[in-house]
């Protein structure tokens, strides 16, 4: 069954961040997507409809931000979830 909300992985600091990942092959403007947050929120579930439109033109990257989506979610006092927790993951992707 393939399950095109999993995509790429990377070590972000001490997490794995799952990325879908498109253009890579054309180059291109490099172009990072990052959504927010809420219930049910991901990089497949913001950006699936976009990303197909942007793949001749440009190499995006969209990241499952830590605790959402295929990203690891570490739970009890191995994480704050703060915006410098997701600043520092994508400074570190």
């Amino acid at each position: 069954m393939s399950r095109p909300e999993v995509g790429k992985s990377v070590k972000t600091g001490n997490f794995t961040t799952n990325y879908l990942e498109v253009g890579e092959k054309n180059g291109g403007t490099p172009l990072l997507f990052i959504h927010g947050s809420g219930p049910g929120v991901s990089a497949y579930a913001n950006w699936r409809l976009v990303l197909p439109l942007l793949e001749d033109v440009a190499h995006v990257y969209a990241m499952d931000m830590i605790g959402f989506g295929f990203s690891d979610k570490p739970t009890g006092a191995e994480v704050d979830y703060s915006k410098e927790l997701w600043t520092q993951q994508i400074i570190d992707f």
